[in-house]
């Protein structure tokens, strides 16, 4: 029986405008650049969860790869609108300060 191989090309690395490798430490950036879907981040206190989600849901929104408008908060597990900061499901009461974005060429803007 013959086989055939084909030898590919990897796919190119996709730029970011944003410097991760600066910004973040190994395990943040690799949330952060994660694929999209679900992803369980478990960290201690002051680990910067925080942070890290924030570059996550900015990295995904830039991609456009934000599939779904609810964030889940790592440090509760409230569920927020993304479009609203609207709270989605306890023990959160008090809703997340929403922003104007907008995209103008390759660059998403947040105004605050």
């Amino acid at each position: 029986m013959e086989r055939k191989y084909v030898l590919k090309t990897p796919a190119r690395l996709k730029t970011y405008r944003v410097d991760y490798d600066r910004e973040l430490n190994d395990e943040q950036r690799e949330v952060v650049l994660a694929g999209g879907g679900p992803l369980l981040v478990i960290a201690g206190a002051g680990s910067g969860k925080t942070r890290t989600l924030t570059w996550r849901v900015a990295r995904l929104l830039a991609d456009g790869e934000l599939e779904r408008t609810k964030v889940i908060c790592p440090c509760h597990f409230a569920e927020f609108d993304v479009r609203t900061g609207a709270v989605l499901t306890p023990p959160a009461t008090v809703p997340l300060n929403v922003y104007p974005v907008r995209v103008e060429g390759n660059d998403l803007q947040v105004e605050f």
